[in-house]
């Protein structure tokens, strides 16, 4: 939606090591890396390459195992060749680089937009597209986990070694990763901190804020787009694989958890993440 007014070129989770082709010309070895000053030196050049949309065609030809390979690197390849108007700034997505953020912002002079979404629609996602999470991605990470991840030490080695049921992996996600976002939100009040249910909400009021905080024009061209997108005659659920570019009743999305989640999930989810989401919504009501 960002990019709506043609100011930006998009970038998609160049952090996701389950994405090929990639805009990081080696693979990483952890989703959720962690860069910083102690290790950035490794990764600057490279990040630098990603912010000025110089894909890595060339480093990824001996990743090619068939010919369905080879078209897809091409045709990504001259997609991005074409986009690299230097016109454009970049617009990096990527909830996968969270732990980042601050090296990114530092390195790169980057805008922070961190979007805020409530334990109970995390947890329902997850439950619906049944991700469970490798805690090694956390745990062999010394640096993260002594910066940022200390305090749930005990709780992410129990599960990298005897990994919980999905929803019990959700919340401990959902906590770990909200402890250090309400940590940021602290530290970075130039920051920008937008509520999903909220956007959700009034999604046309909520870019058009967001536009003019990032310095972006928002015209009728963009408003009747987003309007497009978001409104309350598109579907209210998506199926399971469908990603990207879908039109979505923004405002029946709020509510979706209430459908994937059972009353029992429900009251596991709000008492397991009780603490951080009290720190992050204040005394306001997290879920609806």
């Amino acid at each position: 939606m960002l990019c709506l007014s043609n100011e930006l070129a998009y970038v998609h989770e160049p952090f996701n090591p389950g994405i090929w082709p990639r805009w990081l010309a080696s693979p990483i070895s952890f989703r959720n890396l962690y860069v910083c000053e102690e290790n950035g030196a490794d990764y600057e050049s490279e990040i630098g390459r990603i912010v000025a949309r110089k894909f890595p065609f060339h480093q990824q030809i001996l990743d090619i195992k068939s010919g369905g390979d080879a078209a897809r690197l091409i045709r990504e390849g001259t997609r991005r060749r074409l986009e690299r108007s230097p016109s454009k700034a970049t617009l990096m997505k990527d909830p996968i680089a969270i732990f980042s953020a601050e090296w990114l912002a530092a390195h790169f002079d980057m805008k922070v937009v961190m979007m805020i979404r409530s334990p109970l629609a995390f947890t329902s996602s997850i439950k619906r597209l049944s991700w469970a999470f490798d805690f090694n991605n956390w745990l062999d990470q010394p640096l993260l986990m002594r910066d940022h991840l200390a305090d749930y030490a005990a709780d992410i080695k129990r599960a990298s070694k005897h990994p919980p049921d999905l929803i019990t992996q959700s919340t401990l996600t959902w906590n770990a990763t909200y402890s250090y976002v309400n940590k940021m939100r602290e530290h970075h009040p130039d920051w920008h901190f937008v509520d999903y249910q909220h956007l959700a909400a009034s999604p046309i009021e909520g870019f058009e804020s967001l536009y003019r905080i990032l310095g972006l024009n928002f015209d009728p061209t963009v408003s009747k787009a987003i309007a497009s997108y978001s409104d309350s005659s598109n579907v209210k659920e998506v199926a399971v694989g469908d990603k990207g570019g879908i039109r979505r009743d923004s405002r029946a999305a709020i509510d979706t958890w209430r459908e994937r989640l059972t009353p029992e999930e429900t009251k596991r989810v709000e008492e397991e993440t009780g603490l951080v989401a009290a720190a992050i919504y204040g005394s306001g009501n997290a879920c609806t």
